[in-house]
C-alpha cells in the first residue's frame, strides 16, 4: 500500500512532491529491493517499482541535462544522511561539501579522501552498494527490479568509486545484467533503448562531450578480458555492449585528438580475446565514419555491431593497432569534409 500512495504522489502533481530532488526519491525507492523475497518476488511490488523506477529516472536525467551529477549528488548525499539519523549530530555543510568533491572528483575512484573526511566517512555509500551487491548475488539476479537497480549504479553520473565498487562486487555475475526481456527481443530494441542511457556522449569531436576516466576504462578493459566473455551466449547482453562501448568510443574520440588515450587503449586490448577486439574496432571505425553525434546513436551502433550474425574484419588482433587508428583518422576526416558541406 506504501507503494501504491507513492505512485499515486509521483502521478497527481502534488507541491510537495517536485520540493524532493529524484536522486532521492530512487535512493529509498532501491532501499526496497531489502525487503522479505516473498514481497519482492509479487508481481504487484514489481510492476509498482518499475513504474516508480521509471518515473525517478526520467526526472533524474531531466535534472542532469544541464548538471549529469545533480541528481546523483541528492542520491549520495541522501544516503550518507539516512545512515547517520540514528546519530545524535547529522551531516555539516563542511563534511557535506567534502564528501561531494571526493566522491565526484574524477580520480576519486582512487583517492582516499579530501581534507579531513577519510575513507571511514564513506562507510554508508560503499555499505549500501556492497549490501545491494550481495542481495544480488544472493537472490537477486532473478528479478528485474534488481537488474535495474544495480544499472543505475553504473549511470554516467554516478561518482566513478560507487561505479567501480559495484563491477568489482560483481565481477563474475555482470552477464546477469540482461532482463529476460532483452534476452528474448531480437530486434534488440529494448537493449538499445536502455544503453542510450549509459554512455557520456557520441563522439567527442563532434559532440563536444566528456570523456571517460581512464581509471574507469581500465576497469572496463581488465573485466572484458575474462574468459567468460569470450563464450558465446554469455557476451551478447547489457554488460558487453556497454563496456565494448566506452571503450569504442574511446578509441575512435582519443585517435582524432589524444595520443596518450591511444597509448593507454593500445595497453588496454593488448591481452583481449580476437572476438571482443573484433567487435570494438569495428565500433570504433563506425562511430567515426558516420559522426556518431549522441549516445543514443552510440548504443544504436554498439549494438548493430555485437549482434551481427558474422562480424567480418581486417583486424583480427591488436598487432594491426597502429592501422586501425590511421582508418579512424581517415573515416573521421571524410565525415567532417562531407558534413562540412
Amino acid at each position: 500500500s506504501s507503494m501504491e500512495y507513492l505512485h499515486y504522489i509521483e502521478t497527481s502533481g502534488m507541491q510537495y512532491n517536485k520540493a524532493i530532488e529524484a536522486g532521492a526519491k530512487m535512493y529509498f525507492l532501491l532501499n526496497t529491493c531489502f525487503y522479505p523475497e516473498m514481497i519482492i518476488r509479487d508481481k504487484k511490488f514489481e510492476a509498482l517499482f518499475m513504474k516508480l523506477f521509471s518515473e525517478f529516472r526520467r526526472e533524474a536525467l531531466e535534472e542532469g541535462s544541464y548538471d549529469r551529477g545533480k541528481p546523483f549528488i541528492s542520491f549520495i548525499v541522501t544516503c550518507n544522511r539516512h545512515s547517520r539519523d540514528y546519530q545524535p549530530n547529522n551531516v555539516q555543510s563542511t563534511e557535506h561539501d567534502q564528501l561531494v568533491e571526493l566522491l565526484f572528483n574524477q580520480e576519486s575512484g582512487v583517492r582516499e579522501g579530501v581534507g579531513d573526511l577519510s575513507s571511514k566517512d564513506l562507510k554508508a555509500v560503499d555499505s549500501f552498494v556492497d549490501d545491494i551487491s550481495t542481495a544480488f548475488m544472493d537472490f537477486g539476479a532473478q528479478y528485474d527490479i534488481f537488474i535495474y537497480a544495480i544499472r543505475y549504479l553504473l549511470m554516467p553520473g554516478m561518482p566513478i568509486r560507487v561505479r567501480i565498487r559495484v563491477l568489482d562486487k560483481l565481477k563474475d555475475l555482470l552477464h546477469l545484467l540482461t532482463t529476460e526481456s532483452e534476452h528474448s527481443d531480437l530486434s534488440h530494441n529494448n537493449l538499445t533503448e536502455e544503453l542510450g542511457n549509459f554512455f557520456l556522449g557520441g563522439f567527442s569531436p563532434i559532440d563536444k562531450s566528456d570523456r571517460d576516466s581512464s581509471g574507469y576504462l581500465d576497469k572496463l578493459a581488465s573485466l572484458l578480458e575474462d574468459e567468460s566473455f569470450t563464450l558465446l551466449g554469455r557476451q551478447k547482453g547489457f554488460f558487453y555492449c556497454y563496456a565494448v562501448g566506452c571503450l569504442a568510443r574511446s578509441l575512435a574520440s582519443s585517435s582524432v585528438k589524444c595520443e596518450c588515450g591511444v597509448k593507454a587503449m593500445k595497453r588496454r586490448v593488448k591481452n583481449m580475446a580476437a572476438c571482443i577486439y573484433v567487435d570494438l574496432v569495428a565500433c570504433s571505425l563506425e562511430i567515426a565514419g558516420k559522426a556518431c553525434k549522441n549516445s543514443k546513436d552510440l548504443a544504436d551502433i554498439v549494438v548493430d555491431v555485437c549482434f551481427r550474425e558474422s562480424t567480418t574484419s581486417t583486424y583480427p588482433s591488436p598487432d594491426d593497432f597502429e592501422e586501425v587508428i590511421k582508418n579512424i583518422k581517415n573515416l573521421s576526416k571524410q565525415c567532417s569534409a562531407s558534413i562540412s558541406h
